[in-house]
């Protein structure tokens, strides 16, 4: 890609407006690729121009909070480089559920305490677990008591998990698209 000796007349490297021409320029490039029939080019360039809109509103913050400006382009490069890597999203699917589901097993006290043991049949819930359309009262059909904590993860989990599962099916289209 030709990010790296792109030079924009009268225009300082890195500034607000490079970063804003640097956006113009991959768009630009990604529907030329995209009426030509160059799919996997086409999303390759909506990939930089995603990152580098990221990185016009992380120049911006000093004018103004433009936060929640920045912050799906955050989590969009987090679970899959914007929509370009399928297995960063399936990866992203993984480690989040298994970091919340442990959240889960420590607010009930099914782990890391020294009177009980863990129970390996845990290990098969997860599965079930990974489902955010799993039913509300799906931790007292497993046994365990839910508590204020064990409710506030388990509806971060869905809206995290739901989001990763949208992004891996995104990133698996990506060369569908038109």
């Amino acid at each position: 890609m030709p990010n790296q000796n792109v030079q924009i007349y009268k225009t300082e490297f890195k500034s607000e407006k490079w970063y804003e021409q640097m956006v113009s320029l991959f768009n630009q490039f990604s529907s030329i690729f995209q009426v030509q029939g160059h799919i996997y080019q086409s999303v390759d360039y909506r990939s930089e121009s995603s990152l580098y809109q990221h990185k016009f509103l992380k120049s911006r913050k000093h004018k103004d909070n433009n936060w929640f400006d920045r912050f799906p382009f955050f989590w969009n490069k987090l679970s899959s480089d914007y929509g370009a890597n399928w297995a960063k999203a399936f990866w992203f699917i993984m480690w989040t559920s298994i970091l919340l589901y442990l959240g889960i097993l420590i607010s009930t006290g099914n782990l890391f305490q020294s009177h009980k043991s863990f129970e390996p049949i845990f290990i098969g819930y997860y599965f079930d677990f990974i489902n955010p359309l799993r039913p509300f009262d799906f931790y007292t059909r497993i046994g365990l008591t839910p508590n204020s904590v064990t409710k506030l993860i388990d509806l971060l989990s869905r809206v995290i998990i739901g989001y990763g599962i949208y992004q891996l099916i995104a990133a698996f289209r990506r060369y569908g698209r038109k």
